[in-house]
């Protein structure tokens, strides 16, 4: 058996103390200790050995035993004969999120894929972990409960999965669909609207379980941290997630239906990843990057379904799920990288560049184009089976063959089993808009129009964005360049990325930069602008054309009768 323990004789100075014990050390010379390199959900290095201090290590009697760290994140412990092995060190935990570790005065949150050693050769053992808490202390987790504080699991990769959240202030609610116990956890001050949140996590919860007609969870925990700021976060677990969101005060209103969106896509997520995936991933492999291309499956299908599922349950309306692919849209377009870089490869390299912008119109988003991936999968379905079809039934397949038979699927898995779900070869389909750079807005627009629904093209209001080609982000005292159309004046006249405009034509301006812009209209800008400390002045005049604009869906006003049986089916359908 291996044991953990979790304590915190510190936590106002966010310090994890943690101790492992491992017994029955056979007669070996060296014992191998990794920290994960990374965590499922997020598909870069998280470094998270950067984070420990005070490591130790003692045999059965007390005695201190010689180590060696080989890697960043890998110790070599001479056991010197020992019968078992206590391991002991501290973690620092002081990143809120929906993916980190975080210790106060007033709460014990723990990822352990962030914190726990495991040797790799006992990885599959069971294991136990106990809490040392304050007695009036509460644990939300989805790992099995022997007591109160202590937690057992099947074996290291069901406890790197299962976050915990220990704390006196936990407010809990429970519901049940087809006899799965859901539980929600709130942690921070928010005052949660108990009836209207059950009613509407029962209806997409009992949706999805209809598609899938199995869960491979016996229980599911939504673990939430509500915090003071504005923030939005979401990380995937089989058995649970953790939701970070804020301000608590918004809880109910301004920030409800992003609520409701994190929680339906990571509920998605314990089919589409945690069980549906990646060949590349069976299984995971914590000391390096797991490299894989079917992102645009992996999270765009996820980020499709998220939202059309509340509003097939009826949790949305259509017009709040019209909102959500509007802003997909937008961002679709936005982004110009879309021409350089495919969402395969895309997908591939979050490794290397991570979730953060980057180089500017390099890559896009799986999460965005994989979204309007699915959206083209789904209608194409519709139409080759003469709605008899959609997505849903590729996911059920890739579940039941790939899941249920313990195993990965690969990019041309995928690809066949939409192929046998429309009953046409959608080979070529992927191979243009997953593998290339073809795009998109033909195919969506033909989409969309089988559906009843027209994407109309707006100017935005906004004079810089619209016919000078760039985008100012109004920060709390400035306004900053975000970004710039390839093909516009602003790209050519010398404009760049983090400028900041602190004149035009002659006035000084703070975060009201756009509103002078639309004050002088179409006459030439001059603006001065600070970058690297180094004022600059550009020199701007419009060329005639149009570049950002906004998109918005409009169902047709007399449809036709194939236009409305795909659009009822495409509510309907499960």
């Amino acid at each position: 058996m291996i044991k953990y323990k979790f304590s915190s004789e510190f936590p106002q100075h966010h310090l994890l103390d943690i101790e492992i014990i491992f017994d029955k050390i056979k007669s070996q010379t060296e014992f191998e200790l990794q920290l994960p390199a990374w965590r499922p959900g997020r598909y870069e290095l998280g470094n998270f050995a950067k984070n420990i201090q005070k490591f130790s290590v003692k045999d059965e009697k007390g005695n201190s035993l010689a180590f060696q760290k080989t890697t960043k994140d890998k110790w070599l412990i001479n056991t010197q004969n020992a019968t078992s092995l206590h391991v002991y060190y501290t973690y620092y935990a002081a990143d809120l999120n929906a993916g980190s570790t975080f210790i106060d005065l007033q709460q014990m949150y723990v990822n352990p894929v962030n914190c726990c050693m495991y040797n790799p050769q006992r990885i599959n053992e069971p294991l136990t972990l106990e809490l040392d808490i304050p007695d009036n202390y509460q644990v939300a987790c989805s790992m099995k409960k022997n007591e109160k504080t202590i937690l057992a699991a099947l074996d290291f990769e069901e406890l790197a999965d299962s976050p915990l959240i220990a704390s006196a202030n936990l407010q809990h609610h429970t519901y049940t669909v087809d006899k799965l116990p859901v539980h929600i956890w709130f942690q921070g001050e928010c005052r949660p609207d108990e009836q209207k949140i059950i009613e509407d996590f029962t209806k997409f919860t009992k949706w999805q379980l209809d598609v899938f007609k199995n869960c491979p969870a016996s229980e599911y925990h939504f673990l939430i941290q509500i915090l003071p700021i504005t923030f939005y976060h979401g990380v995937e677990h089989k058995s649970s997630t953790v939701l970070a969101l804020g301000p608590g005060y918004a809880l109910n209103d301004g920030r409800y239906a992003d609520l409701l969106g994190v929680a339906c896509h990571e509920l998605y997520h314990v089919w589409n990843i945690k069980t549906i995936r990646p060949a590349e991933m069976w299984p995971y492999d914590y000391t390096k990057e797991n490299y894989f291309t079917t992102g645009f499956v992996a999270e765009g299908v996820t980020t499709y379904m998220g939202d059309y599922i509340l509003w097939q349950s009826d949790v949305f309306n259509t017009g709040e799920y019209f909102a959500e692919l509007n802003a997909q849209l937008q961002k679709h377009f936005d982004n110009y990288g879309r021409f350089n870089y495919s969402v395969a490869q895309s997908g591939f390299d979050n490794w290397l560049d991570g979730y953060v912008p980057g180089v500017p119109d390099r890559k896009v988003s799986i999460y965005v184009e994989g979204c309007l991936i699915a959206l083209m999968t789904d209608v194409l379905i519709m139409k080759h089976t003469h709605n008899k079809k959609s997505i849903h039934d590729v996911m059920r397949s890739l579940y039941e063959n790939f899941y249920m038979k313990n195993k990965g699927y690969t990019y041309d898995d995928y690809v066949k089993t939409v192929s046998e779900i429309a009953g046409v070869d959608m080979l070529d389909f992927f191979k243009t808009y997953a593998l290339g750079t073809e795009n998109y807005k033909p195919l969506l627009q033909e989409c969309f129009n089988h559906l009843g629904i027209e994407i109309k093209e707006q100017l935005t209001g906004n004079i810089a964005e619209t016919h000078f080609g760039f985008k100012l982000s109004e920060a709390p005292d400035k306004s900053l360049v975000t970004a710039i159309h390839p093909e516009s004046p602003a790209y050519f006249h010398a404009l760049a990325i983090n400028d900041q405009v602190i004149a035009i034509n002659g006035y000084g301006v703070k975060t009201d930069a756009n509103k002078w812009i639309n004050y002088f209209g179409l006459f030439p800008l001059e603006l001065d602008v600070l970058r690297n400390n180094e004022l600059i002045k550009i020199h701007i005049k419009p060329n005639g054309k149009e570049f950002y604009k906004t998109y918005k869906l409009v169902q047709v006003e007399n449809p036709n009768k194939n236009q409305e049986k795909m659009f009822e089916f495409w509510k309907n359908k499960k």
